[in-house]
């Protein structure tokens, strides 16, 4: 629920009575020292996406994988932009993890493909960012 957009947090303060920003902060208090663990299995179908955020004014990336099914095998939060090297290091722990890995989504961002083929994976890009950057191309 809180990783829909900012406006979420409007949303659950109108809720609750409270001003988003507290929303934010009890949010930030409650995942303190919380350790993700993944389920330990994949379909072997993997998505990589990348929700950009604003941390105190300084761009930030936090970088997901998703299984086919929807579970989430591996996120982190890095500063900068989305970056295929994270990606990279995510995945070589779900593969120290034992986890078996075939094929991945993407949006298109530059330098997946190649991370992608260094791991061995097969590369398959998003229908709805490939139509969409179609439609933008089209329109230009």
């Amino acid at each position: 629920m809180y990783l829909l957009d900012r406006s979420t947090y409007r949303r659950i303060g109108d809720r609750t009575n409270r001003h988003h920003t507290n929303v934010l902060r009890k949010l930030h208090r409650d995942l303190e020292g919380s350790v993700f663990g993944h389920r330990g299995w994949s379909t072997g179908f993997i998505v990589l996406d990348g929700k950009p955020l604003s941390i105190r004014g300084e761009d930030a990336c936090e970088h997901i994988i998703l299984d086919a099914d929807g579970a989430l095998l591996a996120r982190a939060l890095k500063m900068g932009r989305e970056s295929a090297e994270v990606y990279s290091y995510l995945i070589d722990q779900l593969k120290a993890d034992g986890v078996h890995l075939n094929a991945a989504t993407t949006d298109g961002l530059p330098g997946l493909e190649k991370m992608l083929d260094a791991q061995h994976l097969i590369h398959q890009r998003c229908h709805v960012h490939l139509l969409r950057d179609l439609r933008v191309g089209l329109q230009l």
